[in-house]
Protein backbone atom coordinates (compact mmCIF):
# COMPACT_ATOMS: atom_id res chain seq x y z
CA UNK A 1 0.00 0.00 0.00
CA UNK A 2 1.10 3.56 -0.49
CA UNK A 3 -0.07 6.73 0.41
CA UNK A 4 0.08 10.62 0.19
CA UNK A 5 -0.26 13.70 2.02
CA UNK A 6 -1.50 16.31 -0.04
CA UNK A 7 -1.07 19.97 0.76
CA UNK A 8 -4.58 20.46 2.08
CA UNK A 9 -4.36 18.04 4.65
CA UNK A 10 -6.26 14.83 3.14
CA UNK A 11 -4.67 11.78 2.31
CA UNK A 12 -4.52 9.22 -0.86
CA UNK A 13 -4.26 5.80 -0.95
CA UNK A 14 -3.50 2.82 -3.04
CA UNK A 15 -2.42 -0.79 -3.81
CA UNK A 16 -3.58 -3.41 -1.34
CA UNK A 17 -6.78 -2.51 1.06
CA UNK A 18 -7.02 -6.20 2.25
CA UNK A 19 -7.40 -4.97 5.82
CA UNK A 20 -9.04 -1.40 4.60
CA UNK A 21 -5.99 0.66 5.11
CA UNK A 22 -6.53 2.26 2.22
CA UNK A 23 -10.04 3.23 4.33
CA UNK A 24 -12.31 2.19 1.73
CA UNK A 25 -14.99 0.29 3.47
CA UNK A 26 -15.54 -2.07 0.30
CA UNK A 27 -11.56 -3.77 0.81
CA UNK A 28 -10.97 -3.41 -2.82
CA UNK A 29 -7.35 -2.97 -3.90
CA UNK A 30 -7.10 0.25 -6.15
CA UNK A 31 -4.79 1.14 -9.04
CA UNK A 32 -5.24 4.31 -8.83
CA UNK A 33 -4.82 7.13 -5.51
CA UNK A 34 -8.43 6.75 -3.36
CA UNK A 35 -9.27 10.03 -1.26
CA UNK A 36 -8.97 8.58 2.53
CA UNK A 37 -12.83 9.69 3.60
CA UNK A 38 -13.03 12.06 6.14
CA UNK A 39 -9.60 12.68 6.49
CA UNK A 40 -8.81 16.55 7.19
CA UNK A 41 -5.90 18.47 8.55
CA UNK A 42 -3.52 15.83 8.29
CA UNK A 43 0.37 16.44 8.47
CA UNK A 44 2.09 13.33 8.86
CA UNK A 45 0.77 9.88 7.24
CA UNK A 46 3.02 6.26 7.87
CA UNK A 47 2.18 3.20 5.99
CA UNK A 48 3.16 0.10 7.52
CA UNK A 49 2.78 -3.55 6.11
CA UNK A 50 -1.18 -3.63 6.78
CA UNK A 51 -1.76 -0.40 8.31
CA UNK A 52 -1.85 3.11 7.93
CA UNK A 53 -1.44 5.85 10.74
CA UNK A 54 -1.82 9.53 10.85
CA UNK A 55 -1.49 12.51 12.37
CA UNK A 56 -3.90 15.45 12.63
CA UNK A 57 -3.61 18.35 15.14
CA UNK A 58 -1.08 16.42 17.03
CA UNK A 59 -3.77 13.21 17.43
CA UNK A 60 -2.72 10.33 15.82
CA UNK A 61 -5.31 7.66 13.91
CA UNK A 62 -5.01 4.31 12.72
CA UNK A 63 -7.14 1.83 10.22
CA UNK A 64 -6.09 -1.09 8.73
CA UNK A 65 -4.89 -4.25 10.30
CA UNK A 66 -4.97 -4.63 14.21
CA UNK A 67 -3.59 -8.28 14.16
CA UNK A 68 -1.39 -7.23 17.45
CA UNK A 69 -2.78 -4.07 18.07
CA UNK A 70 -1.33 -2.02 15.55
CA UNK A 71 -4.87 0.46 15.28
CA UNK A 72 -4.03 0.90 19.69
CA UNK A 73 -6.94 -0.73 20.73
CA UNK A 74 -7.15 -4.07 22.52
CA UNK A 75 -9.39 -5.75 20.68
CA UNK A 76 -8.77 -7.78 17.35
CA UNK A 77 -10.00 -7.16 13.85
CA UNK A 78 -9.46 -4.56 11.22
CA UNK A 79 -10.87 -1.65 10.66
CA UNK A 80 -11.09 0.55 7.59
CA UNK A 81 -11.97 4.01 9.74
CA UNK A 82 -9.44 6.45 11.07
CA UNK A 83 -9.31 5.04 14.25
CA UNK A 84 -7.82 7.61 17.19
CA UNK A 85 -5.44 5.87 19.36
CA UNK A 86 -6.30 7.00 23.03
CA UNK A 87 -4.41 9.04 25.05
CA UNK A 88 -2.28 10.32 22.76
CA UNK A 89 -2.39 14.22 22.05
CA UNK A 90 0.68 16.45 20.52
CA UNK A 91 2.34 13.82 18.77
CA UNK A 92 4.90 15.02 16.05
CA UNK A 93 6.19 11.97 14.69
CA UNK A 94 4.73 8.41 14.02
CA UNK A 95 6.41 5.76 12.07
CA UNK A 96 3.83 2.63 11.10
CA UNK A 97 6.04 -0.66 10.85
CA UNK A 98 5.68 -4.59 9.79
CA UNK A 99 3.17 -4.87 13.13
CA UNK A 100 4.48 -1.93 15.07
CA UNK A 101 3.68 1.62 15.59
CA UNK A 102 5.67 4.10 17.23
CA UNK A 103 5.01 8.03 17.62
CA UNK A 104 7.03 10.56 19.93
CA UNK A 105 5.37 13.57 21.96
CA UNK A 106 7.32 15.87 23.81
CA UNK A 107 11.04 13.99 22.90
CA UNK A 108 9.50 10.44 23.97
CA UNK A 109 8.83 7.90 22.30
CA UNK A 110 5.52 5.71 22.53
CA UNK A 111 5.19 2.23 20.75
CA UNK A 112 2.54 -0.37 20.82
CA UNK A 113 1.89 -3.50 18.50
CA UNK A 114 3.81 -6.74 18.10
CA UNK A 115 6.72 -7.10 20.55
CA UNK A 116 7.93 -10.83 20.29
CA UNK A 117 11.90 -9.25 19.41
CA UNK A 118 11.34 -6.44 22.05
CA UNK A 119 10.57 -4.15 19.25
CA UNK A 120 8.55 -1.84 21.51
CA UNK A 121 11.43 -0.88 23.94
CA UNK A 122 9.71 -1.48 26.86
CA UNK A 123 11.61 -3.86 28.78
CA UNK A 124 9.00 -6.77 28.10
CA UNK A 125 8.46 -9.64 25.23
CA UNK A 126 4.66 -9.00 25.41
CA UNK A 127 2.37 -7.54 22.90
CA UNK A 128 0.50 -4.63 23.49
CA UNK A 129 -2.58 -2.88 21.80
CA UNK A 130 -2.21 0.25 23.64
CA UNK A 131 0.83 2.77 23.21
CA UNK A 132 3.76 1.61 25.84
CA UNK A 133 6.69 4.40 26.96
CA UNK A 134 10.28 3.25 25.64
CA UNK A 135 12.42 2.70 28.38
CA UNK A 136 15.65 5.17 28.95
CA UNK A 137 15.01 7.41 25.57
CA UNK A 138 14.22 11.12 26.01
CA UNK A 139 14.71 14.03 23.82
CA UNK A 140 13.45 12.24 20.67
CA UNK A 141 13.12 13.93 17.29
CA UNK A 142 13.03 11.57 14.75
CA UNK A 143 11.58 7.49 15.30
CA UNK A 144 11.54 4.69 12.48
CA UNK A 145 9.84 1.15 12.90
CA UNK A 146 11.36 -1.49 10.41
CA UNK A 147 10.33 -5.33 10.04
CA UNK A 148 11.19 -6.10 13.69
CA UNK A 149 13.15 -3.45 15.01
CA UNK A 150 12.68 0.07 15.56
CA UNK A 151 15.31 3.34 16.48
CA UNK A 152 15.16 6.95 17.68
CA UNK A 153 17.33 9.66 17.08
CA UNK A 154 17.82 11.57 20.48
CA UNK A 155 20.50 14.62 20.83
CA UNK A 156 22.48 13.39 17.68
CA UNK A 157 22.18 9.74 18.97
CA UNK A 158 21.12 6.78 17.64
CA UNK A 159 19.19 4.34 19.34
CA UNK A 160 17.73 0.80 18.37
CA UNK A 161 15.97 -2.13 20.14
CA UNK A 162 13.78 -5.40 19.35
CA UNK A 163 15.83 -8.03 16.63
CA UNK A 164 19.15 -7.69 16.54
CA UNK A 165 19.63 -10.71 14.62
CA UNK A 166 21.74 -9.30 11.49
CA UNK A 167 23.51 -6.82 13.20
CA UNK A 168 20.68 -4.12 12.52
CA UNK A 169 20.66 -2.83 15.92
CA UNK A 170 24.19 -1.11 15.01
CA UNK A 171 25.72 -1.43 18.60
CA UNK A 172 28.69 -4.17 17.64
CA UNK A 173 26.58 -7.34 18.37
CA UNK A 174 23.97 -9.52 16.71
CA UNK A 175 21.76 -9.57 20.13
CA UNK A 176 18.36 -8.43 20.30
CA UNK A 177 17.52 -6.00 23.00
CA UNK A 178 14.10 -4.95 24.83
CA UNK A 179 15.11 -1.73 25.69
CA UNK A 180 17.45 0.81 23.49
CA UNK A 181 20.82 0.79 22.38
CA UNK A 182 23.53 3.14 21.35
CA UNK A 183 24.38 2.58 18.06
CA UNK A 184 28.23 3.12 17.89
CA UNK A 185 30.19 5.90 16.69
CA UNK A 186 27.39 8.41 15.90
CA UNK A 187 26.63 11.37 17.93
CA UNK A 188 25.66 13.52 15.13
CA UNK A 189 22.56 12.32 13.51
CA UNK A 190 19.28 14.19 12.13
CA UNK A 191 17.37 11.29 10.92
CA UNK A 192 17.25 7.47 11.20
CA UNK A 193 15.50 4.95 8.53
CA UNK A 194 15.27 1.36 9.72
CA UNK A 195 14.47 -1.14 6.97
CA UNK A 196 13.96 -4.88 6.59
CA UNK A 197 16.67 -6.04 8.42
CA UNK A 198 18.93 -2.99 8.04
CA UNK A 199 18.94 0.76 9.41
CA UNK A 200 20.42 4.08 8.08
CA UNK A 201 21.21 7.42 9.56
CA UNK A 202 21.52 11.10 7.84
CA UNK A 203 24.20 12.49 9.57
CA UNK A 204 23.96 16.47 9.91
CA UNK A 205 26.83 16.77 7.57
CA UNK A 206 25.02 15.27 5.31
CA UNK A 207 26.81 11.81 5.18
CA UNK A 208 24.96 8.58 5.73
CA UNK A 209 25.75 5.73 7.68
CA UNK A 210 24.13 1.74 7.46
CA UNK A 211 24.23 -1.40 9.46
CA UNK A 212 22.37 -4.81 9.25
CA UNK A 213 22.27 -7.08 6.77
CA UNK A 214 23.92 -6.38 3.51
CA UNK A 215 22.84 -9.41 1.37
CA UNK A 216 21.27 -7.61 -1.22
CA UNK A 217 23.78 -4.64 -1.04
CA UNK A 218 21.22 -2.47 0.91
CA UNK A 219 23.98 -0.98 3.20
CA UNK A 220 25.84 0.68 0.15
CA UNK A 221 29.46 -0.62 0.88
CA UNK A 222 30.17 -1.85 -2.14
CA UNK A 223 29.56 -5.19 -1.34
CA UNK A 224 27.15 -7.82 0.19
CA UNK A 225 28.44 -8.03 3.79
CA UNK A 226 26.69 -7.47 6.68
CA UNK A 227 27.53 -5.06 9.61
CA UNK A 228 26.80 -4.73 13.30
CA UNK A 229 28.22 -1.21 13.06
CA UNK A 230 27.53 1.28 10.80
CA UNK A 231 29.53 2.22 7.72
CA UNK A 232 29.63 5.50 5.39
CA UNK A 233 27.92 4.89 2.10
CA UNK A 234 30.15 5.28 -0.45
CA UNK A 235 30.15 7.53 -3.57
CA UNK A 236 27.28 9.64 -1.95
CA UNK A 237 27.18 13.32 -2.58
CA UNK A 238 25.07 15.01 0.82
CA UNK A 239 22.08 13.72 1.03
CA UNK A 240 19.11 15.73 3.20
CA UNK A 241 16.93 12.92 3.64
CA UNK A 242 16.89 9.01 4.22
CA UNK A 243 14.27 6.01 3.97
CA UNK A 244 14.89 2.75 3.85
Amino acid sequence: TTCALKSSGSVECWGDDDYGQTGDPSFNDHTLPFVMPGVTGATTVSVGYESTCLIAKGAVDCLGSNLYGQLGENHLGESFNPMAVKGLTGVTAASDGYEDVCTIKAGDVSCWGSNDYGQLGNGTLADSGTPTQVKGLSGAMDVSVGYDHSCAVAKGDVWCWGDGYYGELGNGTELSSVVPTRVKGISSAIQVAAGGDHTCALLSNGVVECWGDGYDGQLGHGNTNSSDVPEVVSSLPLATEISA
